[in-house]
């Protein structure tokens, strides 16, 4: 098998990847495209070298960004080289790990002795803390906010050290700038830049401090790594000289990702004659400005003084080993856009590799997480893993997209660099740190008191909110949003509209605040956040748990302690405080920096930035929200900006003294900016191996906002390009028009009548009266909407075309079973039945059960997103208690009693069970969905379908419906755990009885069963809504709908 392989992977070989491996050129320059095997010719050139022997294996140098790449290349170097060159003596580094290791040999000549330390972002953060407040600025204004202040001070001087810009040569900027602006040809931006100039000697005497410190107490920060050792080059000839002999072979990985520093770093490293140098990127993934990263490096490398005696050879890698042939079409249309680039064209593995890349849209964003999460559930029947579908976004907007997986129970990991401060663990203890730090932070204060602990519902915190409680009357908006909550908390004892369950909860909250805020003066940082944890009931469920997840959710805890203690330190007077600043800004970046990214490997669907993913491949991608805001031109980020004559990151800055415009000037600035954008979009595009689902909604919130408060979202521009391939699933209305075209009036007209009818609707939804609605208009004129919709025109409320469904709910195809045109008022025209008393109770009834299952069954009890509701356990206790002694809630007490009094309630016989758990199954390509009450797995290898109903035992013929039901229960779990349906025992559970009535089908029944559901589903797909049942009959005459059959034949 091992031989098979290896002969496979001999075969892959391209030329152009056989070329690279054995040319012996002295500067390498390869140009390497996504998923073209880089990392495989990058290994393999160093396996050839040292297999040839032309250097010892601790001759070579090889230089990656993150320590996983590192850690992958010596695994595939171990692979390649066997045991016949001992290859841990290769130099792999990261850049980091690298330059420390320079600073750790030549420590002595760069004045800092052995003992020195590094220090991370959060001591940096410190130290600059501690110079500012006692700085006395004469030009420049720390505003409110000092945590702004320090953060933008922190990244320019980062910006500074990228540059390779010491505060020596930032002090003869500032003495010489008037002389040196004298000579643009552009008033506005010498202006500019004088304006720029104004503020440099305040921060160059904060950065002369920050040095200070460091060099007094041995620090070296992060950005030194790279920094020193360029300096060191520089005023050392000999060490640079030492350094270059010492590595033969040089070879650098994700060349474009590299800043200023690390690119003349590198350079610094050759000499003619002495050693040779591969480099490996690819311009059209270079999307990492924002830490420094400056796509020159690799665009205009053979320009560099280091290599003008040298000709740089450079080569390609086009093609494509990842992604089918589609996929590669689009994303060559879409980067072959960007002008600052190398010319090649993208070619995939092999002609006819298959791949889909789908676009369509929805109007609003829930609707458009809708549709993303029903087509993973789609992907997972056609056998893809969790694991290998990926949701990509440009910014870290995912509260939507997670919340839908969540409804449908799709597992899913969010992954991020700084997304540990969004686990919600961390965000928990966070929002109490910021409560108690500052009472009047009303975000934090409702995500606590909406956290599993408290589970004060959004209605209590509307009325706690909104409510008087002095005044005993409504507050205007302006006036609830001059309230201060906690006092609001404090007198909610007279509020009403508060459930007497919701003001205990409430005082404990108080009582939990008062406790911490009593404790926070005397405990250092990481012991209040442990205290927190302990406290909390955090630690207790974390424990207690089963699931996979609660270890990585426990050891972001013992990180988020670790921070805290390494906070308390003698540079900050005010700890928390300064630590609540840090968190703020820590958490607040869109931008991922692939080193600090952790990557699991459970089955889970994997949720991250667009940066994050970088080097990562999916089976199928998700790229949402392709909106125009989220990929603006993002030029003016920074709020202390280096003089441009300084910057080395933009060739374009040492001409804009050339420039006789400043408009001309930002012009070419924001080309390059928005090609940085459009390359954003390549790479997550690249990361699909065979589907590619690209998606925007019209709107973000919903339809039934203000229609003041939606603002329509605009695509993003690259999405001309996706359109012009013939290889797109197109799924919209026709082509992204022109901003005259979308305002079609036909199209109008019907929005505007589909949203006064449904505005209607929702007002007269308890009694249907047709006659009341036809008041005010017809609604046969809002049915003719839809009818028209239906023969081409988008849905705009949906967002998508009326064509075949594959998704559909068990209650809507038995719904259709039942009554035909009763689907098509339900789920065509959306029109809700109105409420009933019984439906809320059987509700209730249904909540109830599930605790008392929960607190019965405990540890046995799988995948329950419900686990969590039922602490604290005393207050549920309490509640449990109340309904057995409230007469007002007699059924519910006799239901209640039934159940805990019945055989399923007290057998011995279950393993394990589900409760109330969303089933997803397959039927001839078609999903399937539905809520299954219980489903217990026997010790005997059987199972068990509970079906709770909260009525009495009815007649055969009125089970007839619930018996359907049970059928598809049987279809489900046979499908989905593979086993025979003479295994599956069924149960009518009747509450307000106790009557249990048992089934088991017959392959025969199930098969029969499928097939009608199929039939109903292809009929629904067809339009056909036709039905023989008689109007006079008496379940018609009883239905909802009765009075819309009546008036529309």
């Amino acid at each position: 098998m091992t031989v098979r392989n290896n002969v496979k992977k001999q075969i892959k070989i391209t030329k152009q990847q056989s070329e690279i491996i054995s040319g012996r050129d002295n500067v390498k320059r390869v140009i390497a495209c996504a998923g073209s095997g880089k990392t495989f010719v990058l290994t393999s050139s160093i396996a050839e070298i040292l297999k040839e022997k032309l250097c010892l294996p601790e001759e070579v140098l090889a230089i990656t960004f993150s320590r996983n790449a590192a850690e992958n290349m010596r695994i595939k170097l171990k692979e390649r080289l066997k045991n016949k060159i001992d290859f841990n003596e290769i130099n792999i580094f990261t850049f980091n790990s690298f330059g420390n290791h320079i600073i750790s040999e030549n420590s002595f000549l760069l004045g800092l002795g052995k003992d020195y330390n590094l220090i991370n972002i959060p001591k940096s953060w410190q130290i600059i803390y501690e110079v500012v407040r006692k700085t006395d600025f004469k030009t420049v204004k720390a505003g409110k906010d000092r945590r702004i202040f320090i953060d933008n001070i922190l990244k320019y001087i980062w910006d500074l050290k990228n540059n390779l810009i010491t505060p020596v040569q930032l002090r003869e900027y500032i003495n010489s700038s008037e002389n040196l602006l004298a000579g643009f040809k552009s008033l506005a931006l010498k202006n500019e830049e004088e304006v720029i100039a104004d503020y440099q000697a305040d921060l160059c005497n904060v950065y002369e401090q920050y040095e200070q410190i460091k060099n007094e107490n041995n620090l070296v920060d992060y950005h030194d790594h790279v920094f020193l050792p360029y300096r060191l080059f520089i005023e050392k000839p000999p060490v640079r000289e030492h350094y270059s002999k010492k590595y033969k072979y040089i070879f650098i990985d994700e060349f474009q990702d590299t800043d200023v520093a690390q690119g003349r770093l590198i350079a610094m490293l050759y000499q003619p004659g002495v050693n040779r140098m591969m480099i490996v990127g690819d311009d059209d993934q270079g999307i990492y400005s924002f830490r420094g990263a400056c796509i020159e490096n690799i665009l205009n490398f053979h320009e560099w003084d280091e290599f003008t005696d040298e000709s740089v050879k450079d080569y390609l890698l086009t093609t494509n080993f990842r992604s089918g042939e589609n996929i590669i079409n689009v994303i060559d249309k879409i980067i072959r856009a960007n002008q600052g680039r190398f010319a090649k064209v993208l070619y995939s593995e092999f002609r006819g590799k298959e791949s889909e890349v789908t676009l369509f849209t929805a109007d609003s964003l829930e609707e458009e997480a809708e549709s993303i999460s029903k087509k993973i559930i789609e992907l997972k029947a056609q056998g893809i893993r969790d694991k290998d579908i990926a949701i990509l976004s440009r910014t870290k907007r995912f509260s939507r997209i997670t919340a839908s997986l969540k409804k449908y129970n799709i597992r899913y990991e969010l992954i991020s660099s700084t997304g540990f401060y969004y686990e919600p663990e961390i965000l928990f203890i966070i929002s109490w740190l910021m409560v108690i730090n500052n009472s009047d932070n009303v975000m934090h204060i409702i995500n606590i008191l909406q956290s599993a602990g408290f589970n004060i519902s959004d209605r209590d915190i509307f009325f706690l909110r909104n409510y008087d409680n002095a005044g005993s009357c409504f507050m205007s908006d302006r006036q609830a949003a001059a309230k201060n909550l906690i006092v609001q908390i404090m007198g909610c004892s007279t509020n009403p509209y508060l459930s007497e369950e919701a003001k205990n909860r409430l005082f404990l909250f108080l009582d939990e605040l008062r406790f911490y805020k009593s404790r926070s003066a005397l405990l250092k940082l990481g012991e209040l956040i442990s205290l927190i944890y302990e406290h909390s009931g955090l630690a207790d469920e974390f424990r207690s748990g089963f699931d996979r997840s609660l270890k990585t959710r426990i050891k972001n805890v013992e990180t988020l302690v670790r921070l805290g203690s390494d906070f308390d330190t003698q540079y900050v007077s005010n700890s928390l405080k300064s630590f609540i600043d840090y968190l703020k800004d820590a958490a607040k970046t869109d931008d991922e920096d692939p080193e600090n990214t952790g990557y699991g490997n459970t089955d889970s669907v994997k949720v991250m930035t667009i940066h994050a993913s970088k080097g990562l491949e999916f089976e199928a991608v998700f790229l949402p929200m392709l909106w125009s805001s989220n990929f603006t031109v993002r030029q003016s980020g920074k709020k202390f900006r280096v003089p441009s004559l300084l910057r080395k990151d933009r060739a374009l800055y040492a001409k804009k003294p050339e420039f006789k415009s400043k408009e001309k000037f930002n012009d070419e600035l924001k080309r390059q900016y928005l090609e940085e954008e459009r390359r954003i979009f390549y790479v997550g595009c690249s990361r699909a191996k065979k589907f590619l689902y690209l998606s925007y909604s019209n709107y973000e919130e919903n339809l039934y906002k203000n229609t003041k408060e939606r603002k329509r979202k605009e695509p993003v521009i690259f999405l001309e390009e996706v359109l012009k391939s013939a290889e797109v699933k197109n799924m919209l209305a026709g082509d992204i028009k022109t901003e005259k075209e979308k305002e079609n009036k036909k199209l109008q007209l019907s929005n505007s009548l589909i949203k006064k009818s449904e505005k209607l609707l929702v007002e007269n939804i308890e009694s249907l009266d047709i006659h009341a609605l036809k008041k005010d208009i017809r609604l046969a004129d809002y049915i003719a909407a839809f009818e028209k919709m239906k023969s081409g025109l988008i849905d705009t409320r949906a967002g998508k075309h009326f064509s075949e469904k594959k998704f559909f709910s068990l209650t809507e195809v038995l719904e259709y079973i039942k009554c035909p045109k009763k689907y098509k008022w339900k789920y065509v025209y959306n029109l809700s039945e109105p409420s009933s008393k019984s439906l809320q109770l059987g509700e209730k009834i249904h909540k109830y059960i599930e605790l008392l299952t929960l607190q019965k069954f405990g540890s046995r009890v799988k995948d329950n997103y419900a686990s969590a509701a039922i602490k604290p356990h005393a207050l549920q206790a309490d509640k449990m208690a109340k309904i057995m002694t409230d007469d007002e809630d007699s059924l519910i007490v006799n239901c209640v009693d039934n159940y805990t009094n019945s055989e399923l309630y007290n057998n011995n016989d279950i393993e394990k069970m589900i409760i109330e758990q969303l089933y997803y199954w397959s039927i001839s390509g078609f999903i399937l969905n539905c809520k299954i009450d219980r489903l217990d797995f026997l010790y005997n290898g059987n199972f068990r379908v509970i079906d709770y109903k909260s009525s009495d035992e009815q007649s055969a013929s009125e089970n007839k419906y619930y018996i359907e039901q049970l059928k598809a229960y049987t279809s489900g779990t046979s499908s989905m755990y593979n086993t025979d349906c003479s295994k599956i025992q069924c149960c009518l559970f009747f509450l307000k009885n106790g009557a249990v009535n048992s089934y088991k089908f017959s392959r025969n029944e199930i098969d029969e069963f499928n097939n009608q559901i199929i039939s109903a589903i292809n009929k629904i797909n067809a339009g056909d809504f036709n039905t023989d049942k008689e109007r006079d009959s008496k379940e018609c005459r009883y239905c909802s709908c009765a009075g819309l059959c009546n008036e529309f034949n």
